[in-house]
Formats: C-alpha cells, structure tokens, sequence
C-alpha cells in the first residue's frame, strides 16, 4: 500500500488540477487562485476554488475539497481506485500492478465470455468456407486482412446453435450466454442471437469487449435491418459507449482534439486514412456522456457525419451538446452527401485525408454557411434575418474573427464593409442596452410568467401521490412484463427513488430472460446483478415492496391505470423542469436565450394541462 500512496503522491504532483477542473468548471483567474461556479451544489455566486499552488479545491458555501483525486471522485461519482486510474492514464502511467482489475467479478465474466466470441467469430470468417464470402466482401468495401485483424472483425454463421455449443463445450452456463446477449431461448432450447452478419466487437474505455454490432452483407438479407446490436447488458450501454476510444487515445492526447463520427464504417475508413484519433457513437445521438468520456482527453472535436439533411441535423445537435460543455467544436462537410466510408472508398485514403485537413472549419463558419444557404438575396427582411443572424454569432467574437466575417458577408451579400460596421455596432449597442435594462419581458409578463408557474405547481401531484404512483408502475411491471417494456422505451419519464429506480433496471434484465414473474427467481436475479454492499438495501425495498403488492387488488391494474401513473410521473418531472426554467429566467439577460426560455416554459406547461 505504500507503493501506491508513493505512486498517487506523484500522480497528484504532476497533474495540473487547473486542467483537470476546467473541463468540468468554466474557471476565471483572480489573483493565485481560480474561482467559479461550485460543481456539486446549485449557487449563483461563485464560491468554489482552486489554488494551482497548493493542487486542492474547496467550495466555500458547501465546504466540499481536496485534491485531484478528491474531484474526480466526486465528480464522476467513482470509487477512489478508479479515479487514481483515470488521472494515471492521462499521465501515460500504468498502475495495474498496483490497484489490480478495474472491474468487479460480476463484469469480469461478461469480458470474459465476449472474448471468447470474439475469438470464436474471427476462427469462422477466416478459417471457414463459410467466411470466404464475408472477406469477399469486406475486401471489396476495401477492409484488407489488416483491418480485418486490427479491429478483431469476425462473422456469425448461418447455424442455430453453434455459438450456443462451443461456449457449452468450454464451461459457460445458459445463464450467462442469455444475459451477455449471445444465445436466445425458446421452447427449451437455446439459438445462437446473431446469423449471417459480419461481425463487430465494441469495446469500452479500457479495451474490454462489452458488446457485438452485427452487418448483414448477404444480397438476399436487404430486407433485415443492416445493423444488429447487443442488447443491453450491465456493461454494455449504448449511450455510454464510443466505438474506437480505447485505441484511439493516445491518438487524441498527441492530435490534440478526436474526430467524431456516427458510425463505425466511417472510424474504419479513418483508420485506413491514416486518421486514427476517430471514434463514433453507436447508432444513437451524441450525449452528455459521451462528451464527459471525450473531455477527459481533449477539448476539441471534429464532427465529421454524413453530407444529406439527417447528418446536417445531427451535426446541429451535437454542436449545441458540445458548446454547453466548452468543447471547440470543428466540422468537416464532405462533398456529394457522402458519409467517410463512401468517400473513402470513391476517392481514396490520401484524398480523405487531404479533404480533412484542408476543409476543417470552425462551429461558427459551418453555421454562417448554413445561415447563408437560407437567405434570398433579392428580399431585404430575408437579408436582415441573415445578418442578424450572423451578428448574434459575432457578439463574443475578436475583432479579428469580426473583421473576417464582416468581410465574408461583403463579399457575399454585396453591401459595402462600412454599412455592415455601423449595423453590427447598432446591435451590439442595442443587445448592450437590452442586458442593461433587462427588457425582455414587462413587470407585467412577469407577473404573468409567475402565476403561470404557480399553477404549474397546484396541478403537480402531491409528493405521496408521486411515490404512490413510482410504485404502481412496478406493480404493473410485476405483473404483466409487458408494463415494463413500455416503461423502458418511454425515455420521458423515469422514476425518481433511486431503489425503485434499480429495481426497475433488475425487472428489464430479468424479462429478458423469463416471461412471467416469479418472486423467488427475481430474487435470485438480484443477487446475482448487485453489488454486494447495495444488495441488503436492494432485497429490503423488494420485500417491502412484495408485501405491499399482495395488498393490493392487482386484477385492477391494467392498461388505464398504467397510463394515468405514467401521466402522474411525467406531470411531476416537467413541473420540476419548469421550476428550474423559470429560476433559471430571472437570471438571465441575453434577450434571444430569455425568450428561448419563456418559450419552453409555456411549452412545458401546455403538456401539464393535457395530463
């Protein structure tokens, strides 16, 4: 243990907690130390510090601090051990050897068992007859054996068990294959999950193999779905993972930025191209998750998605996620609406790369050219929507960047650079004035901003009410599997008891694997899921919960009365967000966020009154 204290003891020394916090905080310099907002409790006054001198944090209102570690802990929620892990990896500093496995047993078992398919996918795409078309295949979208070896590409056979067989063979139960993904069970017998689909592994953070994406190359498969995933499992979470971090990291940290992609073809072609600090989301848009995991290595992404109108869209989407976090953001548009893999494979590894690095632009020009590509030159209100447009993009913006784009908008809208001054400094005075005075809304708005939030909350359920109905909604799972499919798919509501909360988490898991509800097996299901410190508080809420259900007449619950407690849950979740909102309005000066705001208050409310 001395060795690791000595280890964390320079770790701690050698890593700037400045950095590390700035990607978390937006700091601000005065005098040695950094101040801003506190991270770990809502404050409009700055009260949480930073001294680079002495490496520690501390908040002043709450009374939270430390070191680095300390922070990281708390930030990410994460046991110490891992924290020290995340911060050695920034250092390049190996530190297994001494803090062991990253990982608890019960994960251990699933990157287990997904190596063993890995490996078992790879023999049959190239040791097979079989495999012959796949490579074919692959060879012709211009993935050589490399490429092929390099990101453990692999095909699922057409059989009906022969993944099922092998992993019998070598010692792991039909449990573990059901919950990892790999087998389905009907009629008492056991299929494997994926046939006739090239093969790839998804690894998370570390390099552990977590889950399968599986393509469909076969001409007579056009009518089946070109991608099937994993389903999710306890390590395997599509909207935490990013598909090539592991192996792309040091990449990032040398490059210093990551190119963002939307899928796994397009990271394939970059690392054809040369490009290897490329991941990609896995089939789902970009979230605040993902951006924290891409933080800890670097504050600039480039978004390369598709050319057509759904990437543009995506590419507005991720750019707004990004810029809350204080990313700098890039993009990259191909040409033709081509996505990376078809560029690649049209123009060449060479040309790709040329493109990219010639035609990188910032967040601000790639919106100036969508905004330009929308104005009518020959309608005066269209070209005054445009440049206020612009002008709004300029108001925190260097002269220099000023000047350029100023220049831009001469060139392009033809009207002289000393007009286009004099407006820009109008409404840069004017949008001063307006912080000033904060116009925005008359004391009589907001009075009626505040009546409408006072009815908000008269039509919010009572708190037992909430708690009444978070707990209905797990009776209706408990009794039919079907309630908690729907509940699962609905992602606008979610259950605030955070024991309720998982014990909705077990039920998913658990029908995925039975079709009825049997009290005893659940509770075997749980055992085998939970850790072992939150297992007691776990099995307690159960039986709580099993003997408030052997109370109640379940034959009463149906279809009506899921729905009102859904209702009930999304009432109180959107009264909690209006009331966040309206706080959140008073504070606010910038007239064009104000009204942005307002707006998604009366929406919110509009949903409230239709409950």
């Amino acid at each position: 243990m001395s060795g690791l204290k000595a280890l964390v003891d320079e770790i701690v020394k050698h890593t700037d907690i400045v950095d590390v916090v700035s990607e978390y905080v937006s700091l601000e310099r005065k005098g040695r130390n950094y101040f801003g907002l506190c991270p770990f409790h809502e404050e409009k006054t700055p009260s949480f510090s930073v001294s680079p001198e002495k490496q520690i944090f501390h908040c002043f209102s709450c009374g939270v601090g430390g070191n680095v570690v300390k922070f990281i802990e708390n930030i990410e929620h994460i046991p110490y051990r891992e924290a020290v892990l995340r911060l050695a990896n920034r250092l390049n500093i190996n530190i297994r050897q001494y803090i062991g496995h990253n990982n608890n047993q019960d994960q251990i078992k699933y990157f287990e068992i997904n190596r063993f398919v890995a490996e078992y996918y790879q023999f049959v795409l190239t040791n097979t007859k079989e495999g012959e078309a796949a490579r074919h295949y692959l060879y012709e979208r211009g993935i050589d054996d490399e490429l092929i070896q390099r990101f453990q590409i692999g095909l699922a056979p057409n059989s009906r068990d022969s993944l099922y067989q092998a992993l019998k063979a070598n010692g792991f139960t039909e449990l573990l294959m059901l919950e990892a993904g790999h087998v389905s069970k009907h009629d008492d017998r056991y299929y494997d999950r994926f046939k006739n689909r090239i093969m790839f592994p998804i690894k998370d953070e570390e390099g552990n193999i977590v889950g399968f994406s599986g393509r469909s190359f076969l001409p007579d498969h056009e009518d089946s779905a070109k991608y099937v995933n994993t389903q999710e499992t306890p390590v395997f979470k599509k909207s935490l993972i990013l598909y090539n971090l592991s192996d792309a990291i040091q990449a990032i940290r040398e490059n210093r930025s990551v190119i963002l992609h939307e899928g796994f073809m397009d990271v394939i072609a970059s690392v054809k191209s040369g490009i290897h600090h490329a991941v990609a989301t896995m089939g789902t848009a970009l979230t605040r998750e993902h951006i924290l995991r891409l933080k800890r290595y670097t504050k600039h992404v480039v978004i390369i998605y598709d050319g057509d109108e759904a990437g543009i869209e995506a590419t507005m989407r991720a750019m707004e996620l990004l810029r809350q976090e204080y990313m700098t953001v890039s993009v990259v548009t191909l040409p033709e609406k081509l996505d990376p893999d078809d560029f690649v494979q049209k123009y060449g590894p060479m040309a790709y790369r040329e493109y990219i690095e010639q035609k990188q632009i910032s967040d601000k020009e790639y919106l100036y050219q969508h905004y330009y590509k929308e104005v009518n030159p020959n309608q005066v209100r269209s070209v005054e929507r445009f440049k206020r447009r612009v002008f709004q993009l300029l108001l925190n913006s260097s002269r220099v960047e000023q000047e350029l784009f100023l220049q831009k908008m001469h060139h392009d809208l033809r009207i002289s650079l000393d007009t286009l001054k004099i407006d820009l400094e109008g409404f840069q005075r004017y949008r001063r004035n307006a912080a000033r005075n904060q116009r925005l809304i008359t004391d009589a708005d907001r009075g009626s901003q505040d009546r409408l939030v006072a009815t908000v909350n008269y039509k919010t359920p009572n708190p037992s009410k909430h708690q009444r109905a978070e707990r209905d909604i797990l009776f209706h799972m408990m009794k039919d599997r079907k309630y908690s499919s729907l509940f699962n798919q609905d992602k606008g509501v979610v259950l605030q008891n955070k024991l309720y909360h998982e014990l909705n988490h077990f039920l998913y898991g658990y029908y995925s694997l039975y079709d009825t509800f049997d009290r005893t097996t659940f509770i075997e299901y749980i055992k085998r899921q939970a850790s072992e410190e939150k297992l007691s508080a776990y099995l307690s809420c159960f039986d709580e919960l099993w003997d408030q259900y052997n109370q109640v007449l379940i034959e009463n619950y149906n279809d009506q009365t899921y729905v009102q407690c859904v209702n009930v849950l999304k009432s109180y979740i959107i009264r909690d967000h209006v009331n966040k909102m309206n706080k959140l309005l008073q504070s606010t000066v910038d007239e064009k966020e104000r009204m942005r705001i307002a707006e998604s208050i009366m929406n919110n409310i509009k949903l409230i009154k239709s409950k």
